[in-house]
């Protein structure tokens, strides 16, 4: 079994053609990948299956297959827990950026359908995202991130902790204007205006383009 503990020096998203050949390995072990499919009890199992057998796989490329595939599973099922175990495996072998990555998964679940201890859960992560963004100077990121938890804490039905969320992304946001950065208010890059516009991370295999680099 590999030990996914971070290593100095990390190695490249795998090429578009080890990736394509992996998932053809992926598909012929699991089938078609179908993140939501069945109740939420199994999409967590799948999740928990495909990071297991990740620790065991010696194909770089299917390790992260598997491991984006259980992020998926994160999403479909709502689980910021899970989406941040996938997404910190990968981070420890693979340079990728982690913090973009783990907001843009949990800003994919839809919090019209989260209710309780899961919209709490995610709107937790995104309170601790913010603080590792912030202090990593990636303060687009961390009012984004702020931004999230708000609404996540408004699903959860905890206005207490929605009125802190919103406080401290405003309190944010006018120190990082006072500095003369310009996040973009809870928005996503891709939302803002180019004048807003923060530059654009290197492209992953994560997103529908980047599938296709070859790095």
């Amino acid at each position: 079994m590999r030990s996914f503990d971070r290593r100095a020096a990390l190695d490249a998203p795998p090429s578009a053609m080890a990736l394509s050949k992996a998932r053809v390995e992926y598909r012929r072990r699991h089938g078609d990948p179908r993140p939501g499919a069945g109740s939420l009890a199994t999409v967590m199992t799948e999740a928990d299956d495909l990071m297991a057998e990740a620790m065991a796989e010696r194909s770089t490329a299917m390790r992260w297959v598997l491991l984006d595939e259980a992020r998926k599973r994160g999403v479909a099922a709502g689980s910021a827990v899970v989406i941040g175990r996938a997404v910190r495996l990968l981070g420890a072998e693979f340079e990728i950026d982690e913090l973009s990555l783990e907001y843009r998964s949990l800003r994919e679940i839809p919090l019209r359908g989260v209710r309780g201890h899961r919209a709490a859960e995610i709107a937790r992560s995104a309170d601790a995202l913010a603080t590792t963004a912030e202090i990593d100077g990636r303060i687009g990121v961390a009012v984004d991130s702020l931004a999230l938890s708000v609404r996540a804490w408004q699903a959860a039905g905890s206005p207490g902790d929605a009125r802190s969320a919103a406080e401290r992304h405003d309190s944010l946001l006018a120190r990082a204007r006072a500095e003369g950065e310009s996040p973009g208010s809870g928005r996503t890059r891709a939302e803002r205006p180019p004048a807003e516009r923060e530059p654009a991370p290197r492209a992953d295999p994560f997103s529908g383009t980047a599938d296709r680099a070859n790095h």
